[in-house]
């Protein structure tokens, strides 16, 4: 066996050495100059080569942690909501956590006090209809197994429950629930019976309820009020834990009753009509015997039968907010991010690096309501502030220093945003540029504060087309992102506000090499604001900051009125030569990641528009070049294939490129292996034992690969 021998490669004017070994797995991106950050929901194993060259911190699926590892060492995160439990998974944890530890899992929710009508914007869009009387489980059992009829009850197909004695129809819902609503296909003969019964903690007991459907002749409501709470507990049926009533079939008679597709629900106690939801409130003085159910009509404005059914619901009517005064909720919640981030990755050795806790600087929403509004638990602003810090500092305590903690929140600068971003690592600024909206000094000065402060910052800029102008968009957005980048900051360009489909989200611009800043961004002019009618805050500002590379100049909305067409014009700065002396010409760099030829020594930007301006005579260009091959050890007769990558990271284009590389001692050409970006080069360029490929022009972070192939002799 021989080992592959270094060799040297010439690329234009510059020769560099390079070992023709495989690749470890990378640290980060190819690039050094930005860093950027990926929120995908969907990807495949082939975009992962892709992911692990652009991007330093990404959001994958469980199934693409193990083969991204692989070939990066980026951290990944996974997802949590903050203020509520979205995912079955969180809610099972936390509530086994509760019933393991004797803690009241009622207590970990936020409730209203009275009856409370919501605003559809307050819950979603109006077609979120409440969903409450649909049964999480329907089993149906016909003595040798178990037919799962979820679906089919809510909205699917009809379905026999009683075909012969010994069938069970088990109805389970994850609350406790006094009634069970049919509807009959097929009603049941007289001489058809069953028997009702609950789980009362050690054996199935008579449930006795009030049958509207006289043993399943007709359709009708199963009412238990009060339901059986001192005895009643929840068990599992196949595999899931419930509170379930089941009806069991004794005697199959000549007719078996058969339920409607569609035909068995709950109560939906959550409405929605005349534009608003209306949900139910729950005083404790209307619970006599201190169960959980309403006894009593002592305040007659909370008519919740269930304390949960006035759980304050969170974007949707799906999700509850946490109660975070709460012991309980703060220490169950942070045992599960603890869970999430030691937890080993779909069956690999890999662990998540972060957590990201979605919505955590939102406060009770209470101003979007119609009516009522009040809650039992403290939520004024001071207190749900307070709480949640605390729970937070209990999620950080939790996971350790090893891991990433960081929080969606606000752009605005605040004592109470900062005060949760202290708690944790860092945030992750959704929308937090808009090219098409203000970006106040305020909020530069926040980000700058964050980054001395050593926090980690996610910056999600919302792609919008300013004006229809997507050019002027994604280099407006890259532009205010550098006025106040750090060395924790990461950057995304999200189409229509979310970064999905993720390439299209990339743009060459992002590639070029601005290099390090050399200082802290400043006001270049700032002047009136001709179209804003607001003296105190038509004010524009022109912010500039250098980099090694180049000069990043923004003028962000002065206002909410302003236009995007008044515009400003101010002197470029002279920045120093590497062989002495200065120069103020500078050229603008485009989305694709050319560079316009255009020298400029002023520069002119409307509202609501940035620019990366190259300096033009800073350095002569040049191109990097790296060498990979697809072996580490050979054998006679073995064929190497080397893939060399050539990449121009300078400040304009480099014209006649001509890739040179003598192949290893002990190898022979193969003819005609030679490809230029995917395609055979011909003629053969194989020369005097080496491959010379002539490139021609490289533009600004420009790349492309060269790939041939030698046999060992």
């Amino acid at each position: 066996m021989r080992a592959l021998l270094s060799r040297s490669l010439a690329v234009a004017v510059a020769t560099v050495l390079l070992a023709a070994v495989l690749a470890a797995p990378a640290v980060g991106s190819d690039y050094s100059h930005i860093k950027s950050v990926l929120f995908v929901w969907t990807a495949s194993p082939a975009d992962l080569p892709w992911i692990a060259s652009h991007y330093d911190w990404v959001r994958l699926d469980a199934d693409l942690i193990p083969p991204f590892r692989a070939i990066s060492s980026a951290p990944c995160w996974v997802y949590s909501e903050y203020n509520s439990i979205t995912a079955p998974e969180d809610y099972a944890f936390m509530r086994a956590w509760c019933e393991g530890r004797g803690a009241v899992w009622e207590d970990m929710f936020v409730h209203f006090a009275v009856n409370t009508v919501h605003r559809p914007g307050y819950e979603g869009s109006a077609s979120d209809t409440s969903h409450e009387d649909k049964f999480d489980t329907v089993w149906v059992y016909n003595g040798s197994s178990y037919a799962d009829r979820t679906t089919d009850a809510y909205s699917g197909t009809a379905f026999a429950v009683g075909t012969g004695s010994g069938w069970i129809l088990y109805v389970g819902y994850d609350e406790p629930f006094k009634e069970a609503n049919f509807t009959l296909s097929t009603p049941a003969s007289a001489d058809w019976a069953g028997v009702w019964e609950y789980w009362n903690g050690s054996t199935w007991a008579a449930l006795s309820p009030t049958d509207g459907t006289a043993d399943m002749t007709a359709s009708g409501k199963v009412e238990k009020l009060p339901p059986p709470m001192a005895s009643w507990a929840r068990t599992t049926v196949n595999g899931v834990t419930r509170w379930w009533w089941r009806l069991r079939t004794t005697t199959a008679g000549a007719t078996q009753p058969v339920v409607a597709g569609g035909g068995l629900k709950g109560r939906n106690f959550i409405t929605f009509s005349g534009g608003s939801y209306t949900q139910p409130g729950w005083d404790a003085a209307n619970d006599q015997n201190g169960d959980g159910v309403r006894d009593a009509n002592v305040n007659p404005n909370a008519t919740a039968v269930f304390r949960y059914e006035a759980r304050a619901h969170y974007y949707a009517l799906q999700t509850s907010y946490l109660n975070m005064g709460n012991v309980s909720t703060r220490a169950a919640y942070a045992a599960r991010a603890a869970q999430l981030l030691t937890t080993p990755i779909a069956g690999s050795t890999y662990t998540y690096d972060s957590l990201f806790l979605d919505n955590a600087t939102t406060q009770m929403v209470l101003d979007n309501l119609v009516s009522g509004g009040a809650t039992v638990e403290p939520t004024s602003d001071s207190a749900w502030q307070a709480n949640s810090v605390a729970m937070l500092q209990a999620v950080k305590a939790a996971v350790g220093p090893a891991k990433i903690v960081f929080i969606n929140t606000s752009i605005w600068a605040n004592p109470a945003i900062e005060s949760y971003i202290g708690a944790v690592d860092g945030f992750h600024g959704e929308a937090f540029i808009r090219a098409d909206g203000m970006y106040l000094r305020e909020c530069l000065d926040a980000l700058v504060s964050r980054n001395a402060k050593g926090k980690w910052c996610q910056i999600l800029a919302r792609a919008v087309a300013v004006e229809g102008d997507w050019e002027r968009s994604k280099m407006t957005s890259l532009a205010l992102f550098y006025l106040a980048s750090g060395d924790n900051t990461y950057y995304e360009w999200g189409v229509d506000g979310h970064p999905w489909p993720f390439k299209q989200n990339w743009y060459a611009a992002i590639e070029y090499n601005v290099g390090q800043p050399k200082g802290p961004y400043y006001v270049l002019r700032q002047q009136d604001d001709p179209s804003c009618p607001h003296d105190q805050w038509g004010i524009a500002y022109m912010y500039a900051r250098e980099f090694d590379n180049a000069l990043v100049v923004s003028v962000p909305l002065p206002h909410w009125d302003s236009n995007y067409t008044a515009s400003y014009t101010a002197a470029l700065p002279a920045y120093t030569l590497p062989a002495g002396g200065t120069s103020n010409r500078y050229q603008r760099l485009n989305s694709d990641g050319t560079i316009n030829p255009t020298i400029l020594t002023t520069v002119t930007l409307r509202n609501a528009e940035g620019v990366i301006l190259v300096k033009a005579d800073l350095s002569p260009p040049a191109v990097t070049v790296s060498k990979s091959a697809d072996v580490s050890q050979v054998a006679p007769g073995d064929v190497i294939t080397y893939t060399i990558t050539y990449r121009n990271d300078s400040s304009a284009t480099v014209q006649n490129v001509i890739l040179t590389d003598p192949i290893p001692e002990y190898t022979t050409y193969v003819s005609n292996s030679t490809k230029l970006n995917g395609s055979v080069v011909d003629p053969d360029p194989f020369v005097n034992d080496r491959v010379s490929v002539p490139i021609g022009s490289v533009p600004t972070g420009g790349s492309g690969t060269v790939v041939f192939q030698v046999r060992v002799r």
